[in-house]
């Protein structure tokens, strides 16, 4: 006998059965609801003893599944429409019933469903809201709710509580949508469309350095089911006029491509009385205004995903949006010397145009996701057309009429190119690059106000190109100990220029601004993280608007096209308890900063007041903050109280003379939601301001606000009542002292006390099957990037 050809014969024969043995233990499970019920078309995970995805597979029809076992799987995980099951570890014999109970993301488990989640990590706090919580709410809602969160209710902004100009992200994208398109596009989102809310006190590298006073990034899910899902809202709101809302959302996805549509209707008003008294030499005036104003905007969103293959999404997201209003504001000047009283009408109509696209490609280079390159171009398109007529009587003097017209056109683009690769287990490179060209034009006529003796043309065009390149290190030290390192270095160049008098400042700056995060967990009750960074605060585009706006003869608002930016220092230490409890301290200091003042121009025979942006100098900021989360009554009441503490130091030198300001305030803002059973809420909000004084010199008396709303859901159909400014506090009483020992004294009425009623109806069918390609990489790509 051959000894040789059965040896031959014989290794690859023992090869073939030692490797059908490996796959002969098969894995076997089923996938289950609370009650039991078998969930098809469910999701299941296959985990590393380091919970590195393995392996992604869907269940049959029946909810049942099953694979062949390797060595290196040892722990499996279902999820079903957002909802994941706890983590199993992979047994070689037996039914794995997987019991999908939780609502989180794949990634976390053992979260208590029905409970807000908050998590700590180096630069930012995620808020996830709870299941139970966002049921018949609208996405808007959901960010109200957020820890560190402050929705101002005078004019509808988000801040982190105790920073001044908190940018706004969307998928982790900045928009520079105006806030009331942001709102808009939130109230059409239902919450269960909320992945999560990010608050980034202190923003790395990554982001633009014009973010210095954090970002909110509101992360929206995509839809993973087939078939239609969509929610239509209708309120109403009742003050001393009525706004009615309409807004929806629609979804639908088939196989590799997803459609969203949010178009809206808002017919709304802004309302305000304001009674004011300046005393200058050589006369003193007080002056009543009551402004009112109609608007109608219309507009909506459209949003596309497409697979291109299992590592390649493309998507485009595009918004567009017209306002329309119509103004009318009725003034009586009374001065010490009265021959000189004089009663004013503006009439006003205003038309705004907004445009807004992103297209967005995403590439997995392997199914482990080691490699990921993000490529987005945004656009944004912008046009403001202002007329004003303004109308004049006075003792001793004959009517007059003078015609403002306000034109403003703004157009941006901008490419970002990001490459994200995974170093090992235990650290991540991001490198990227970004290239913005932003242009406005305007060209503002006004007639002198009642002198009847001429008129002003303007041209202004604002230019400007930006360039920047970043990368960011992220790594773990040991098992507790993560870090980010980050250099940021962005190239600068704008001009400003107004081009009937050839006026022109041309600036270009190259600066660099590092930041480095740091968290450190002590034990799995309490961490401790801190950052630093270097920021710069550019003007907006409307604090560079230059068209003047008359509030009365004597009193005006101009802003100024060559305001300069403003450089910050940030730096903060936060920490956590159970997630739940949150303290931070931090410092800022800032050079170059600017401020709205109000400044005396003399013209014709009379002195005018010019309210103007202003580069003053500098300041130093101490800050402290505080959040804390409880429950009481069987976990029914959830309470969020949030304060801060700021001191503010101020050295400015502005028209000559100095000032330095020092200035303590307190805010807080208590949040409480009662779950009264059956998808029933009962919530609260009582906020405080305390005193407070600006570098330009104003004087704000302390404020309280008080909230109270319902809303109980009857399964596709919720319905919400909502109280505002039940207390009408919204009365605000500032006192200006001008740098010529004048002053001003005002007193607002902005009518933010209401009622309003909204109706959310849902509709589709979300219980359809889930995209049987999910276990593509594109839709853990869309959760981590998107």
């Amino acid at each position: 006998m051959n000894f040789s050809a059965i040896i031959l014969v014989s290794i690859p024969s023992l090869f073939f059965f030692s490797n059908n043995q490996a796959f002969s233990q098969v894995i076997k499970g089923q996938t289950v609801d609370h009650a039991n019920n078998r969930l098809p078309y469910s999701t299941v995970t296959i985990f590393s003893v380091s919970k590195e995805k393995l392996k992604i597979i869907n269940s049959d029809s029946t909810g049942s599944f099953a694979f062949g076992m390797l060595p290196s799987y040892k722990f499996i995980a279902a999820s079903y429409m957002g909802n994941v099951s706890d983590t199993l570890t992979v047994q070689d014999k037996g039914l794995h019933i997987l019991k999908v109970d939780n609502y989180t993301s794949i990634d976390t488990v053992n979260i208590d469903k029905d409970q807000h989640r908050v998590e700590h990590l180096a630069d930012r706090f995620v808020f996830t809201p709870s299941r139970r919580f966002i049921k018949g709410s609208s996405a808007l809602d959901a960010v109200k709710n957020a820890p560190l969160i402050d929705f101002n209710q005078k004019d509808e902004s988000f801040s982190i509580i105790g920073k001044e100009g908190t940018t706004i992200y969307i998928n982790n994208r900045k928009t520079d949508l105006p806030k009331e398109m942001i709102l808009a596009e939130l109230r059409s989102n239902p919450a269960e469309n909320l992945e999560s809310i990010e608050i980034i006190t202190n923003p790395g590298s990554e982001y633009s350095a014009n973010t210095s006073g954090g970002i909110i990034n509101i992360n929206l899910k995509r839809m993973s089911f087939e078939g239609l899902f969509g929610m239509a809202n209708l309120s109403t709101e009742q003050g001393p006029d009525n706004t009615t809302v309409f807004n929806g959302a629609l979804n639908y996805r088939r196989r590799n491509f997803a459609l969203r549509i949010s178009p809206f209707l808002n017919r709304s008003y802004n309302r305000r009385d304001t009674e004011y008294e300046i005393g200058n030499a050589p006369d003193q005036s007080t002056s009543t205004i009551e402004y009112h104003r109609k608007y109608m905007v219309i507009g909506g969103g459209i949003g596309t995903d497409y697979d291109l293959s299992k590592r390649t999404l493309l998507s485009f997201n595009g918004f567009v949006s017209t306002v329309n209003g119509d103004a009318n504001s009725n003034s009586r000047t009374i001065f010490s010397s009265s021959n000189r009283n004089t009663e004013n009408e503006i009439r006003s109509d205003d038309k705004y145009f907004y445009n807004f696209g992103n297209v967005f490609i995403q590439h997995k280079f392997d199914n482990s996701g080691n490699r990921i390159l993000v490529f987005n171009i945004d656009y944004n398109q912008f046009e403001k057309k202002n007329k004003d007529r303004i109308s004049t009587v006075g003792v001793g003097m004959e009517p007059q009429v003078s015609n403002n017209r306000i034109p403003q056109d703004f157009f941006n683009i901008s490419e970002k190119l990001d490459y994200i690769h995974k170093l090992g287990k235990q650290s991540r490179l991001s490198l990227g690059g970004m290239h913005s060209y932003s242009k406005l034009n305007s060209n503002p006529f006004y007639e002198i106000y009642g002198s009847g003796q001429g008129s002003v043309n303007l041209a202004y065009d604002y230019k400007e190109t930006y360039l920047a390149a970043y990368g960011t290190l992220n790594t773990n030290i040991g098992k507790r100990f993560n870090m980010n390192l980050g250099i940021r270095a962005e190239n600068t160049q704008y001009r400003t220029r107004e081009k009937l008098s050839f006026e022109t400042l041309d600036t270009t700056y190259l600066k660099l601004f590092p930041s480095v995060s740091a968290v450190y967990t002590i034990n799995k009750n309490n961490v401790l993280s801190g950052a630093a960074s270097r920021k710069i605060q550019r003007p907006s585009m409307e604090m560079l608007f230059p068209g003047r706006i008359y509030q009365n003869e004597n009193y005006y608002t101009e802003n100024d096209p060559f305001l300069l930016p403003s450089l910050r220092n940030n730096v903060e230490l936060m920490y956590s308890n159970k997630a739940r409890h949150i303290f931070s301290l931090g410092y800022n200091k800032a050079t170059d900063a600017f401020a709205k003042f109000i400044v005396q121009i003399p013209e014709e025979d009379k002195i005018l007041q010019r309210s103007t942006y202003i580069n003053y100098g500098s300041y130093e900021r101490w800050y402290a903050t505080a959040s804390t989360r409880n429950s009481a009554f069987k976990k029914k009441l959830d309470i969020v109280l949030s304060a801060t503490f700021n001191l503010y130091d101020y050295e400015a030198k502005v028209a000559g003379n100095n000032n330095d300001i020092h200035n303590f305030n307190f805010n807080s803002i208590l949040n409480l939601n009662y779950d009264c059973g059956k998808y029933m809420f009962v919530y609260s909000t009582l906020k405080f301001v305390s005193n407070s004084k600006t570098i330009s010199q104003e004087n704000f008396r302390n404020l309280t606000l008080f909230d109270l709303g319902a809303r109980k859901s009857f399964g596709n159909l919720s319905v919400s009542i909502y109280l505002s400014d039940i207390l009408n506090t919204s009365n605000v009483q500032t006192t200006s002292y001008l740098n010529t020992l004048s002053y001003n004294r005002y007193r607002f009425n902005y009518y933010t006390r209401s009622a309003s009623l909204s109706l959310k109806y849902q509709f589709g069918n979300t219980k359809t099957k889930q995209v049987l390609n999910k276990s593509s990489a594109n839709e853990e790509m869309r959760g981590r990037i998107n």
